[in-house]
């Protein structure tokens, strides 16, 4: 089993990340961490918790699900939730995107990546995948029909935007 501070992180993370249920299962969760918080209360580093949060990108996580459990069920905590950084915004808008078209979130996924030369190998990847993944992704025939399904591949992303 996680100890206190790594269970409330690994609890805060997976249901923001996860949309963990709805409704009863959503507030289950919730309570999972009002409770980690009230039992082990004096044997959670809340400095040591929040160190942690942010150096594995959780501060988000952490902010918004502690902010659901305050209201919910005013554990003892306290004050000074962590404001996340920008990159860490970015990240937990790609993976939130979940439901989302595909090509908003390949959009989201290029916003997430460090720099313009990462941006653009990614976009040279999702614009000319391997002939392999071609050929599996849209059932090709004959090898010497992939080129043809480039300009496909293309055609869908651009209707994804309309």
């Amino acid at each position: 089993m996680f100890g206190p501070k790594a269970q409330l992180l690994r609890l805060c993370g997976h249901l923001l990340m996860h949309r963990a249920g709805e409704g009863e299962t959503r507030q289950l969760w919730l309570h999972d961490v009002a409770e980690v918080i009230a039992n082990y209360r004096d044997a959670i580093d809340w400095d040591e918790s929040l160190a942690r949060a942010r150096e594995y990108d959780l501060s988000l996580p952490l902010q918004r699900i502690m902010a659901q459990v305050f209201q919910d069920w005013q554990p003892p905590v306290p004050d000074g939730i962590l404001e996340p950084s920008p990159g860490e915004r970015r990240l937990h808008a790609y993976l939130a995107a979940g439901s989302r078209a595909a090509t908003k979130h390949l959009w989201a996924e290029l916003a997430a990546l460090p720099g313009r030369r990462a941006q653009f190998d990614f976009c040279r990847r999702n614009l000319f995948p391997p002939a392999g993944y071609m050929r599996a992704c849209y059932r090709v025939p004959r090898q010497l029909l992939v080129p043809l399904y480039y300009p496909y591949r293309w055609f869908l992303a651009l209707r994804g935007l309309v």
